[in-house]
């Protein structure tokens, strides 16, 4: 039964569904309730993100299904072969970062709740390199995971009634709310969107494009509305939402840690998953120790982090999204695989427009607690620097500019590419035909 649940398009509306109902929505919840927003603001937030994002990571999952490989192992077509090193680091970097903002907030949750720094040190490096071995565990663990998100989300409504608060007036606020959709689209574009085509790699190559998308956005999209509108009207100091916050945590963290393990493996040379386990592990529990040791939990230190974290993943996946729109023709394995082939070892134009995108991103998006030269360097040029200042949009910016780049640089060099794949194809076909030409006689 757990294998059949996870494959195929029932597995994409799985893992999506039990994602964005309970541990997205639940976080999202506290830390914007600690904002002073509104229920509503939260909803539409949470709902909106889900569906923009869900939109360019269920385009992205076309691609795993088209080459049967890997997001970095397909993102090698648009970037170039051995380019691709670049963008796979700064993503690999973008992970570890969230990880330890992860970590910290877990260290930072068991010292509240049970008044024990040895316990949050002891949990800190059990979920670190125990989170990494669940994610490259079997597959149907996955699957079973998935399930018990969902029932842990039925059992939490069916208990509502114990910890529902009083729905104050439902104000709307423009500029909080543009920005929590711009940080949830970002966030939603690393931890899923660089990791799409991974989740649709083992498709059948005849499931069409799609109903890829439309399973992915609709389970999505539905499920976040379904999830944001419950726990916008919890009370979160209810025992069971408590742990379920440390339940949130160590799953967002799991499914991160299976990204990165899978990314590291896709890299050139190949570092496999067994040997990058225990480095990474023991990087991200010493960065966190540093952490803990020099700051106090704050939601502003953990946003810097992500936020910093956030910039190379809505590049990737704004170029990645838009070329999997533009391509009509599969990709060419062998040529992915090696640097002589169709898709070179360089692709400049994508190299520079990611590059371009995340300083833009990053010049237009300002930092609270850490400090970065760039960050928010042309805030005060640029036209309504309130806006900028205080919407985050300088994320969704960077998404535009990625996403417009093979669209202006990129339709005739992927059409030339498509040309040859067919050519070779058809090559193959004649000499196929020829050889059961020669077998008949």
């Amino acid at each position: 039964m757990l294998s059949k649940l996870g494959s195929g398009i029932p597995w994409l509306v799985l893992r999506y569904s039990s994602f964005f109902l309970f541990p997205i929505p639940f976080l999202a919840s506290q830390i914007f309730a600690i904002q002073g927003a509104s229920p509503a603001e939260l909803v539409f937030s949470i709902a909106a993100a889900a569906f923009l994002a869900s939109l360019a990571f269920g385009v992205v999952a076309i691609a795993g299904k088209r080459s049967g490989g890997a997001t970095f192992f397909v993102s090698r077509a648009s970037f170039g072969v051995s380019a691709n090193n670049l963008p796979l680091l700064l993503v690999v970097i973008s992970r570890v970062l969230l990880a330890v903002g992860l970590l910290f907030a877990l260290s930072g949750l068991v010292t509240q709740y049970f008044q024990n720094q040895n316990l949050a040190a002891v949990s800190v490096v059990v979920v670190a390199f125990g989170a990494g071995w669940l994610s490259i565990a079997n597959k149907n663990l996955e699957t079973a995971g998935a399930i018990c998100l969902v029932a842990l989300f039925l059992i939490a409504a069916s208990l509502s009634f114990s910890f529902q608060s009083e729905i104050g007036p439902q104000t709307v606020r423009g500029l909080p709310m543009l920005s929590s959709v711009s940080i949830l689209f970002s966030f939603f574009a690393l931890l899923l969107g660089t990791a799409a085509a991974d989740d649709s790699e083992r498709l059948d190559h005849r499931v069409r494009g799609w109903k890829i998308v439309l399973a992915i956005t609709l389970s999505s999209t539905i499920s976040a509305i379904f999830g944001a509108n419950f726990f916008a009207q919890v009370v979160f100091s209810a025992p069971i939402m408590q742990f379920a916050t440390l339940i949130s945590l160590v799953f967002i963290f799991v499914l991160n840690q299976k990204s990165l393990l899978k990314q590291l493996s896709t890299s050139m040379p190949r570092i496999p998953s067994s040997t990058a386990l225990p480095i990474v592990g023991f990087l991200q529990a010493i960065a966190v120790f540093v952490f803990f040791n020099n700051f106090a939990l704050d939601i502003s230190l953990i946003r810097d982090l992500v936020k910093l974290a956030l910039v190379p993943a809505i590049a990737f996946v704004g170029i990645i999204s838009s070329e999997t729109l533009i391509r009509r023709v599969a990709f060419h394995d062998v040529s992915l695989a090696h640097s002589y082939g169709l898709y070179r070892p360089l692709n400049p134009w994508n190299l520079a427009g990611f590059i371009v995108s995340m300083f833009i991103a990053m010049a237009l998006t300002p930092m609270e607690r850490l400090t970065f030269p760039v960050f928010g360097l042309l805030i005060e040029l640029a036209p309504q620097p309130i806006f900028w200042r205080y919407s985050n949009f300088g994320l969704a910016m960077g998404f535009v500019c990625a996403f417009l780049v093979p669209v202006i640089f990129g339709i005739r060099r992927i059409r030339k590419q498509e040309s040859a794949v067919l050519e070779i194809e058809r090559r193959k076909t004649l000499l196929q035909n020829s050889e059961i030409g020669v077998l008949n006689d």
